[in-house]
């Protein structure tokens, strides 16, 4: 009888399942920046993205077209920025302009104080819009939602 009780608590013990550590949650993404680019002028435009990572994405726009552009980070914590040129680069007359550099974890710009990034960058800097203004000018301008989808 005491074996058969020996055995029973033994059975009931290797019943139960070992406990396993809880399944950790997947890594967090990064957010990444979305432009939209609207050229109406009569000459094209380029738009060129760079990550602290060393990644590095050039697009072209031509004249009279518009284009929707997202640069995927390598990682959650790959800041990003991006230049935009209107007209020939190797000529005098470009233009040229540079977002500030963006935090993929929060869509904000970290080099700046809260304060006046809440005045330029009512938005944060995860949605853009480049717009031309004139066939030599054009204006980049933060969105509160996505402008487009690529």
């Amino acid at each position: 009888m005491r074996y058969t009780i020996a055995v029973l608590v033994l059975l009931a013990a290797c019943s139960k399942a070992a406990p396993t550590a809880p399944v950790p949650p997947p890594p967090p993404t990064g957010i990444d920046p979305t432009v939209l680019v609207v050229n109406d002028a009569n000459q094209g435009m380029s738009l060129t993205w760079w990550a602290q990572s060393g990644l590095m994405k050039h697009d072209s726009i031509i004249a009279g077209t518009k284009g929707c552009f997202v640069f995927f980070s390598a990682s959650p914590t790959d800041s990003v920025r991006f230049m935009v040129v209107l007209g020939d680069s190797t000529k005098p007359g470009a233009q040229w302009s540079w977002s500030p550099w963006f935090d993929p974890k929060t869509g904000l710009i970290p080099s700046i104080d809260s304060a006046s990034a809440k005045v330029n960058y009512p938005y944060g800097a995860e949605w853009w819009i480049v717009r031309t203004t004139g066939n030599y000018t054009f204006l980049m301008t933060t969105d509160s939602t996505a402008p487009c989808t690529p």
